[in-house]
């Protein structure tokens, strides 16, 4: 799913949509089109439903990757899950 702003960018996507196989819908926030692939943001709003099971996150699962700037030696990358994200949270909530 992809977020285009105007049909300006929509007409760069529809060029690239044959390299996009998995790209399925887009949401355009201002405009129209007759591509049965493109909705509107108020037809998105409106489809609201839960989530499909493939799109579930469980906490230990990939949330980002932070990588270095490689100053010191080799760039690196740290990997943070769901769980990190929050207690990073929670630990700078206590800081006085």
């Amino acid at each position: 799913m992809l977020i285009a702003h105007d049909e300006k960018q929509l007409s760069k996507i529809k060029s690239l949509k044959n390299e996009l196989p998995d790209l399925k819908t887009v949401i355009l926030l201002e405009g129209n089109s007759s591509e049965n692939w493109v909705i509107s943001f108020d037809e998105f709003l409106k489809s609201g439903r839960e989530p499909e099971s493939e799109f579930e996150i469980g906490m230990n699962e990939l949330a980002t990757i932070m990588y270095t700037s490689g100053t010191t030696g080799e760039p690196k990358g740290i990997i943070f899950s769901q769980t990190n994200i929050v207690y990073k949270r929670f630990c700078r909530a206590w800081q006085f």
